[in-house]
């Protein structure tokens, strides 16, 4: 007696299709790790880069009545914090990454306090040493353009 063959599947949907559509949809649940408290000095690091702009950016505005590099900067940065939350989705998923590039483009243009803010709530890029090295040179530059500013009163 002969064994009968199994029948194959027909259709568009077999259960591979379906296991594989379900997991693109939705990926494995990253196990949150508890956040550690952060410390008073660790929160003043964090704020000291922000002073210079935004003292040059009301000094720019009570002279000139001129508010447009503020709105810029918050522009730029929302762009650049979109764009860093958009990277570390793609890691997780595995997906194609935003090239480190296009990041510090938008850094230098306005937008590192918007990467600052993105690394620590997203806990992205901060471990690779020579992308902080770049990051914190471009806030350097961004910090003696605003000093030049605050200086000069321009």
């Amino acid at each position: 007696m002969a064994k009968k063959k199994a029948k194959e599947p027909s259709g568009l949907l077999t259960m591979a299709t379906v296991i594989g559509l379900v997991a693109y949809v939705f990926p494995k649940k990253k196990i949150e790790r508890p956040r550690r408290p952060v410390a008073i000095s660790t929160a003043i690091a964090f704020m000291l880069p922000f002073i210079l702009p935004f003292f040059g950016g009301v000094q720019l505005y009570l002279r000139n009545w001129n508010a447009w590099p503020l709105y810029y900067m918050f522009f730029s940065s929302l762009v650049t914090f979109l764009l860093y939350g958009y990277d570390k989705a793609q890691a997780y998923n595995g997906r194609w990454r935003v090239s480190e590039n296009t990041l510090h483009l938008h850094e230098f243009l306005g937008g590192w306090p918007g990467a600052l803010i993105a690394q620590h709530y997203f806990e992205h890029k901060t471990t690779k040493a020579p992308f902080r090295r770049t990051f914190w040179c471009i806030v350097a530059f961004h910090q003696l353009i605003w000093c030049a500013i605050f200086m000069t009163g321009i």
